[in-house]
C-alpha cells in the first residue's frame, strides 16, 4: 500500500458542495462512474478533460468532481481573481490564477504550483476549444512530465449521462503518443454532447 492510500484522507470538497453536486446530478438524471480508490490514491495529478464539444462539459464535469470529492483546479488569468467578490467565488470553485504578462511561462508556473502543493489536481482540456480541431495541445503533457505527476482522463458521457474517469493512470515517459494511446479505447467509448465536433487524439509530429 502506498503512502497516499495508507494515510487518512481529509475531504477535498466542502460537504455542502458535495451534497449540492450530487443533488443536481440526480435532478438531471446523471450519475458518476469513478474508481474512488484510484482517484484518491494520488494527491497530485493532471486530469485530461476530453472530449470537449460544449460549455455543458464544464458544468457536468465540475458537478462530477465535487460529487466525487475531487478538489480539482483550472487555470485562469490572474486578473480575474483580483476583484474581491468575483475572485473569492472563482477561488472557491478551484480556479487558480496564472500571470501571463510576465516572462515566466505558463508551464513553469503550473509546475511550481504542483511542487509547492501537497495535494493538487489540475484539469486541462487539451482541445482548447469546443470546435473540432486537427491536433490536441500538448502543454498538459509537458507540465505532467516536468512536475513528475501522473495523468488521468475523463469527461461527461452524454449517451449514458455519466461523469466518468478512466480507471487508468499514466506516468509520462516522454513518448506522448504511446502514453496517451493507453486512454484511447476509453475515450472512444465516450459520447460527447456534439459528436460531430469530437476531435481525434492527434499531436503535432516532432
Amino acid at each position: 500500500m502506498t503512502q497516499a492510500t495508507a494515510e487518512k484522507r481529509s475531504p477535498n470538497v466542502h460537504w455542502l458542495l458535495k451534497l449540492f453536486a450530487q443533488g443536481v446530478l440526480k435532478l438531471f438524471g446523471w450519475t458518476t462512474e469513478v474508481d474512488e480508490a484510484l482517484v484518491h490514491a494520488y494527491p497530485k495529478y493532471i486530469l485530461v478533460a476530453a472530449p470537449h464539444t460544449s460549455n455543458w462539459d464544464a458544468v457536468f464535469g465540475w458537478l462530477g468532481f465535487m460529487a466525487e470529492d475531487i478538489g480539482a483546479s483550472i487555470i485562469i488569468k490572474q486578473e480575474w481573481l483580483n476583484t474581491p467578490l468575483i475572485g473569492r467565488l472563482l477561488s472557491s470553485i478551484g480556479c487558480v490564477g496564472i500571470d501571463r504578462s510576465g516572462s515566466q511561462s505558463t508551464i513553469r508556473q503550473v509546475v511550481d504550483l504542483f511542487e509547492k502543493s501537497p495535494r493538487f489536481v489540475m484539469v486541462i482540456a487539451p482541445e482548447g476549444t469546443r470546435d473540432k480541431v486537427e491536433q490536441w495541445k500538448a502543454g498538459f503533457y509537458f507540465i505532467a512530465k516536468k512536475a513528475k505527476v501522473p495523468l488521468m482522463l475523463g469527461g461527461p458521457d452524454y449517451r449514458r449521462k455519466v461523469c466518468t474517469i478512466a480507471p487508468i493512470v499514466v506516468q509520462p515517459t516522454g513518448d506522448i503518443e504511446a502514453d496517451m494511446n493507453h486512454f484511447k479505447p476509453f475515450l472512444d467509448q465516450i459520447t460527447p454532447r456534439h459528436p460531430q465536433k469530437k476531435s481525434e487524439m492527434v499531436f503535432r509530429s516532432k
